[in-house]
């Protein structure tokens, strides 16, 4: 038995019961070790896993305003500029006018789809690794409650 009842073991994880029991703590860092794992993997195609979801929102919409896509990903616009300015200087998205000259849709290039695509693999290469020891049961029922929070909120 562990001298200090309320961490959890192995050794290397140390961390105490008020950490683990703490569900915003373990989305975080699940979160983390997942963006910081799928990060490393991107290298290779020079993206971001922030700009690959700006990808997948300007796909799935046929192109967006960068306000649009800011809310649909909630991030602040000043973030957003810079992600699509990474993006347009890679040839995945361009910028066009609207009909409101003050604003421009963000449409996905060839390149930039086929950029998605192939960083949407490493995404569920990714998952696959992190959560082999979770049966697919319960990967089902977190995927489930974890849509429920994102869309509720």
């Amino acid at each position: 038995m562990s001298p200090h009842p309320d961490i959890h073991h192995p050794a290397s994880a140390r961390l105490p019961l008020a950490l683990t029991d703490s569900i915003g703590f373990l989305l975080s860092k699940s979160a983390e070790l997942l963006r910081g794992k799928f990060n490393d993997r991107l290298k290779a195609h020079g993206i971001t896993a922030r700009q690959v979801g700006v990808l997948a929102v300007v796909s799935a919409l046929g192109g967006a305003t960068q306000r649009g896509i800011a809310d649909a990903l909630r991030v602040d616009q000043t973030t957003m500029m810079k992600l699509i300015d990474g993006l347009e200087a890679l040839g995945a998205v361009e910028r066009t006018e609207t009909r409101d000259r003050r604003s421009y849709a963000v449409v996905i290039t060839e390149k930039g789809e086929l950029l998605r695509e192939r960083a949407l693999a490493e995404a569920r290469r990714v998952e696959r690794d992190v959560l082999r020891r979770v049966p697919l049961q319960d990967r089902e029922t977190l995927r489930r409650v974890l849509r429920a929070l994102v869309t509720e909120a």
